[in-house]
């Protein structure tokens, strides 16, 4: 918590953290780094030690959505997450609220 993060999008202060593995990376001593910063959401993602993913994401533009862009957006999340449970089964969709 609280550090401070400048990428091509800008600097960020209190920014939180977060190393993230699964079993096989931290056998192989790797390990991910998550940047998130308030309000904004993950701003960088890179690694540390022997990562066999190595994946590295940094935030270049940040833009704010009109309601129309939202909804536009939000609709086609949907559709990737009802696409997602046909090709994983065994997977429930969450319960929703009828908006």
């Amino acid at each position: 918590m609280g550090e401070k993060v400048t990428v091509p999008a800008g600097t960020y202060g209190d920014v939180l953290v977060i190393e993230e593995w699964s079993g096989p990376e931290k056998q192989k001593g790797g390990l991910q780094l998550k940047y998130y910063a308030p309000a904004v959401g993950y701003i960088q993602v890179g690694f540390e030690g022997n990562d066999p993913v190595q994946e590295y994401l940094v935030l270049t533009k940040e833009s704010q959505l009109n309601a129309k862009e939202m909804d536009e957006v939000r609709a086609e999340a949907l559709l990737v997450e009802e696409r997602s449970y046909y090709y994983g089964r065994d997977t429930k969709p969450p319960r929703r609220s009828k908006q």
